[in-house]
């Protein structure tokens, strides 16, 4: 997980207004088709944004890299009018990215977001 495009510095701890990265590396992969779903899911448990990538190998590879982001929506004018806050509290938490490659668990990652 990183908080800037330049993936030097790990992080795990956000606030709402950043963007979140991930950089997901597949290594030894062999010849096959497959789906790769990334699900960043919310502290209530939904997935609040999901991407997947489809990936054809005819040779076996070494590595592979994705990237996946995230960016919060603000709350709209009447929202943060009546609540004074400017984004969902839904968004205030650990939440976890979680990677499925032909629909297995590969990788279970939490974060905060505070």
């Amino acid at each position: 997980m990183y908080g800037e495009s330049d993936f030097t510095v790990e992080k795990y701890t956000f606030t709402p207004e950043e963007k979140f990265f991930a950089v997901i590396d597949l290594t030894e992969i062999p010849p096959g088709e497959y789906l790769i779903t990334i699900d960043w899911q919310n502290p209530t448990g939904q997935i609040a944004r999901q991407s997947s990538h489809s990936l054809l190998l005819e040779d076996p590879k070494d590595h592979f890299r994705l990237y996946s982001w995230l960016k919060l929506w603000k709350n709209g004018f009447l929202t943060r009018s009546f609540t004074g806050r400017e984004f969902n509290d839904n968004y205030f938490g650990e939440w976890h990215l979680a990677v499925y490659v032909n629909g297995q668990l590969v990788v279970r990652q939490q974060f905060q977001v505070t």
